[in-house]
């Protein structure tokens, strides 16, 4: 009772508080104080009731009430309740004379999945058959796998890198590792499956550059090392048991290639692979070993949005595509009793649950749809002992903003979204060396960790251009590096990832789109004299590279590692991060180098449990010798970080002044962020990831 008239009171207090904001406002002055409520302060509640006061008072302003009724549907989907549906489709059919809004409506009705809606239970009927829907395990990170009696999942602590069991009606969690670290060679865990009568866990370690297959026996608590490789791409990565416990279904890569895989059947006994079959030049969306252990199903293709399901025999004696459609066909899940197959496909103009019944490895009907709610990223998990499927689903969004700054006073303004309405993920913006535009880098939803292209953004006229360059999972700062723009505004230096593990830079001709190749690892910068500077993490070298020769020469070396690189505008200064890399990815000293000699110098080390934010960057003021960084603090080095704080930091005095209010726990999850030329404003992104394991109980 009392939790319920604390939630009337607070109710009513927003309300009240809502038309004291309101009053005398504008629909033009209240969309972007309800922006800033949802996209940035986060409180989504208290921006509803202001984008309702919009779409209720302003009718009449076509644009504005439908863009405000659009966002009541993303406040809604970020909540995770029905009516966020209810609130799009109120655009579509309220506001079609506003195409744009009523267009983004329409692709979020589209991808709008089942993690977004807060229920617990949903029942759909597709042809006659009843499938009923339970969200079971909320987690923003998952990585693992659910028990076969569905009371524990496991995933990855990523504190310190170690493997963890989690409750999932108590909530308890346990680590099953200790030697997890960041520190090098780092150590830590990756996906993992569990058996069919639940008593291993196999997963995948990785060390430095190397990685195990482990095997985790709950009943001794002890691991066994099944497989080792010195490369962490050529070790089999675990996908799946065989209903008996003598083999893992697992992938690998072949040689130098990460395209070319093998797919694998590891014996948990002596560790000794069959090979299935072999994949050229294509991804794996997944694959699942029939019960009988006789045939595997993959989802393959030259592109993650055109793969297919191909059904191969484990003796060799077939090899086929089973299911074949323009569009995406993945995660194959086979049903427990091995007459179907469960696949998610997108064959209907969107994510959905299909099956297709399986006899001695031909199929012997047509796909039929069996469920219409998941998304771009669904990953198919198990069935449980009691005939449930359980599958994971997550998605990601991403918003760029501007903030004005006062350096010598030490405030910072409101920040504000350059994006008034978006759909997909737009993160790393970088300003022209006017300070005029804004570039960023786009991803797509299911892709949503590298981009797919750069649109640049005229701050003063609006316009938008796209430059396409051609290549694939584009990297964002979050990522190692950082895109950058040429002095003279004709290049953009970016770095893409040519196969797993492996990155290059390349030089993009803005107009042209013309790419020269450059070498070079992480925090690439433009240097002095057409050269750019980056760090190689290896060997903690920074090295100057010759644009047009790209000849290399080290300027700087360290016995510890380096972080972020920052150079003043007449280019004679370079400032970077030295530091272990411990838990929670510590940088605790900031160096100064001239670079005409080479000379540099220590300018703050920072105290216990501190750290210089590793998401903040590093960036000089236009006087050329005053730093824009920020500081983050935990309890403990093993916590979570508890608070950061912004500061100006003056290289010839020392001085270091707050910039903006301390941010405590919860920080928000801000990053990505650009100081602008001028030095008067900061631009960043905002990423929220989500993912969610739900249940199906199929009547079919």
């Amino acid at each position: 009772m009392k939790t319920i008239k604390r939630r009337i009171i607070a109710t009513l207090l927003s309300l009240i508080l809502a038309g004291i904001v309101c009053l005398g406002q504008t629909a033009e002055e209240l969309l972007p104080k309800a922006m800033q409520l949802e996209e940035v302060k986060g409180e989504l509640e208290e921006a509803i009731i202001i984008y309702e006061t919009i779409v209720n008072d302003f009718s009449n302003n076509r644009e504005y009430a439908a863009k405000a009724q659009l966002h009541i549907g993303m406040c809604y989907e970020k909540i995770g309740k029905k009516q966020a549906a209810e609130a799009y489709n109120k655009v579509i059919e309220q506001f079609a004379d506003q195409q744009q809004s009523a267009d983004i409506a329409k692709k979020r009705l589209q991808y709008l999945n089942a993690l977004a809606l807060d229920i617990e239970r949903t029942e759909e009927l597709k042809g006659g058959a009843r499938v009923m829907a339970e969200l079971i395990y909320p987690d923003p990170h998952m990585t693992g796998d659910i028990t076969p009696d569905g009371k524990f999942v496991s995933d990855v602590d990523w504190t310190q890198g170690n493997m963890r069991i989690n409750n999932i009606e108590t909530g308890e969690k346990i680590l099953i590792t200790d030697e997890g670290s960041w520190r090098k060679p780092n150590k830590f865990g990756d996906h993992s499956v569990y058996s069919h009568d639940g008593k291993y866990l196999a997963y995948y370690w990785i060390i430095g550059d190397g990685a195990q297959l482990r095997i985790h026996n709950f009943e001794t608590g002890k691991y066994n090392i099944l497989v080792e490789s010195s490369k962490v791409k050529s070790c089999p990565w675990p996908m799946e048991w065989s209903k008996d416990g003598k083999y893992l279904l697992t992938t690998a890569s072949l040689g130098a290639s990460a395209t070319d895989g093998v797919i694998q059947l590891v014996s948990v006994s002596d560790g000794s692979t069959h090979d299935v079959t072999i994949i050229e030049e294509c991804p794996c969306g997944g694959a699942s070993l029939s019960p009988d252990g006789k045939y595997v199903a993959i989802a393959i293709g030259d592109e993650a949005d055109d793969r297919d399901i191909h059904l191969v025999a484990v003796d060799g004696s077939l090899d086929y595509k089973l299911i074949g459609f323009p569009g995406a066909d993945w995660a194959p899940k086979w049903t427990p009793d091995g007459e179907k197959l469960i696949f998610a496909s997108e064959r209907s103009g969107h994510p959905a649950l299909w099956s297709v019944k399986i006899k001695n490895g031909q199929k012997i009907a047509e796909p039929e749809l069996i469920y219409e709610n998941v998304s771009e990223n669904h990953f198919s998990m198990r069935f449980t002992d009691d005939g449930k499927y359980v599958y994971s689903s997550g998605s990601a969004y991403s918003n760029v903003f501007t903030t004005s700054i006062n350096a010598a006073k030490g405030t910072v303004d409101e920040p504000v979204s350059i994006m008034d309405d978006y759909v997909g993920v737009y993160s790393s913006p970088f300003w022209s060396p006017d300070g005029r535009k804004l570039a960023y880098v786009v991803s797509e939803p299911q892709n949503w960790e590298n981009g797919n292209y750069i649109l640049i953004q005229d701050l003063e006229t609006g316009e938008k251009k796209r430059v396409n360059p051609g290549l694939k999972n584009l990297e964002t700062n979050r990522m190692w590096a950082s895109p950058q723009w040429s002095d003279d505004g004709k290049n953009l230096l970016l770095r893409y990832q040519k196969e797993r593990n492996e990155s290059e830079l390349v030089l993009l001709n803005i107009e042209t789109e013309n790419k020269t190749y450059l070498k070079g690892h992480e925090w690439n910068i433009f240097g002095p004299e057409n050269s750019i500077l980056y760090v190689n993490r290896d060997l903690n070298k920074i090295i100057q590279q010759d644009i047009r020769t790209q000849k290399e020469k080290v300027i700087y070396e360290s016995d510890q590692q380096i972080f972020h690189l920052a150079i003043s505008k007449d280019k004679s200064l370079l400032a970077f991060f030295v530091g272990e890399m411990g838990t929670g990815r510590t940088q605790q000293k900031l160096f100064v180098m001239t670079l005409d000699d080479k000379k540099a110098k220590l300018m703050w080390e920072v105290g216990e449990n501190q750290f210089f934010t590793w998401n903040a960057g590093l960036y000089f003021f236009p006087d050329g010798k005053t730093l824009f960084l920020a500081l983050s603090k935990r309890d403990t080095i093993e916590s979570e970080v508890k608070s950061r704080q912004f500061y100006t930091f003056n290289t010839e005095t020392l001085e270091k002044k707050k910039l903006g209010p301390e941010f405590e726990n919860p920080v928000p999850s801000f990053e990505h962020f650009r100081l602008s030329p001028d030095g008067k404003t900061v631009a960043f992104s905002r990423m929220k990831q989500m993912s969610n394991i739900w249940s199906l109980e199929f009547d079919f």
